[in-house]
C-alpha cells in the first residue's frame, strides 16, 4: 500500500434499509477520518435488485483497483462471497453486529426449523469470520462471543 496517498476504502452495503443509521454512523466516522479516502457502492433500491446492484457498484471500483480495503456493511453475510471474488486479496473488514447463528439457535428465531438450519449457519457464519481481515462488533461482549463462539482471534475483532 502506497502510503503517500489516502487509505482507500470502499463501503458495500445491499441492506433493504440503505439508511439505517448504523450505516450513517460508520459513513460519518470514515469521512471525518483524516488519511481515508471514501467511496461507497451502496443499494438504493429496497428488493432483491439490491444485491445486484451493490456487486455492480462494487465491481467497477474494483476493476479501477482504487480500492484498499472494503467494509462490508451490516447484514453482509450474504453478499460476502461475491465480494470476496471481486476484491480479491484485498482486506475486506466485516461488520458482523449480530450473529445469524445465534438468532437461529440461541433466540430460536424461525422455530424449530431456524434451529434446524442453525449448524449449517455457523459453518458459513464461521468461514466468512474467518476469511475476514477484521470483524467489527458492537461491544466487548460480542467481541468475545465471537472469539468463543466460531474461534476467531480477539485481536482480529474491533468492538
Amino acid at each position: 500500500m502506497n502510503r503517500d496517498r489516502p487509505l482507500r476504502v470502499c463501503y458495500v452495503l445491499a441492506y433493504r434499509a440503505p439508511d439505517y443509521i448504523r450505516t450513517q454512523s460508520i459513513l460519518t466516522a470514515l469521512r471525518q477520518m483524516p488519511g481515508v479516502e471514501l467511496r461507497t457502492a451502496i443499494n438504493t433500491s429496497t428488493g432483491s435488485k439490491r444485491y445486484i446492484e451493490t456487486l455492480k457498484a462494487a465491481s467497477v471500483i474494483a476493476k479501477e483497483k482504487w480500492a484498499d480495503v472494503y467494509i462490508l456493511g451490516f447484514r453482509g453475510h450474504e453478499l460476502y462471497w461475491p465480494l470476496r471474488m471481486i476484491a480479491g486479496r484485498k482486506p475486506i473488514i466485516f461488520d458482523a453486529m449480530m450473529s445469524p447463528f445465534a438468532a437461529l439457535r440461541e433466540e430460536s428465531k424461525h422455530g424449530l426449523p431456524g434451529i434446524m438450519a442453525s449448524g449449517i449457519v455457523h459453518l458459513l457464519e464461521k468461514r466468512i469470520l474467518q476469511d475476514s481481515h477484521t470483524v467489527l462488533t458492537d461491544t466487548e461482549l460480542h467481541a468475545r462471543y465471537f472469539s468463543k463462539e466460531f474461534g476467531i482471534p480477539e485481536r482480529k475483532i474491533a468492538a
